[in-house]
């Protein structure tokens, strides 16, 4: 099939994979498949395929999920425990993230601890969780989250004159 997809830095374009699998990880669906414009299996995130078209075209599987999901796992390998700690207001979003086993209530805030690794995805939800984040562990990742913080600031201050 043909997609036209928008990946994780914004980059769009069509691709033409094999569709060998649905994946359902993190909350949300992906198309598992051999990308071969880029020549490798690929996790598509359904919400990002905007167009897609059939081709009448057969393909030999050559891989499997399982042997992505071991590279995959081989190369976030620099995974560190994260600590979010958050007002209530956000626990439902923590709750579709992590999963309810590993929310726990802290007084009046919440707070979760998963291994992750630290990369823009963590940076970005951190940040959308907006002043209801109180404190972000390790250190590193909470310099990283202030860092962008500052930088859009000075982006939307800049643009308000």
């Amino acid at each position: 099939m043909k997609i036209y997809y928008i990946n994780g830095r914004g980059e769009e374009g069509w691709r033409s994979i094999e569709p060998m699998k649905l994946v359902f990880q993190q909350n949300q669906w992906y198309l598992f498949g051999f990308c071969r414009n880029k020549s490798d299996l690929r996790l598509f995130r359904l919400s990002r395929i905007l167009q897609f078209q059939a081709v009448d075209e057969n393909f030999e599987r050559v891989s499997s999920i399982e042997e992505y999901f071991s590279q995959a796992s081989e190369s976030y390998s620099q995974k560190v425990t994260v600590e979010l700690t958050a007002d209530q207001t956000v626990k439902h979003r923590l709750v579709d993230i992590f999963g309810a086993e590993v929310v726990k209530q802290i007084g009046e805030l919440v707070r979760v601890s998963v291994q992750l690794p630290i990369d823009d995805w963590l940076i970005s939800f951190c940040l959308s969780l907006g002043p209801a984040l109180k404190k972000v562990k390790p250190a590193k990742l909470q310099d990283q989250v202030a860092a962008a913080h500052q930088q859009a600031y000075q982006q939307l201050r800049r643009n308000q004159k």
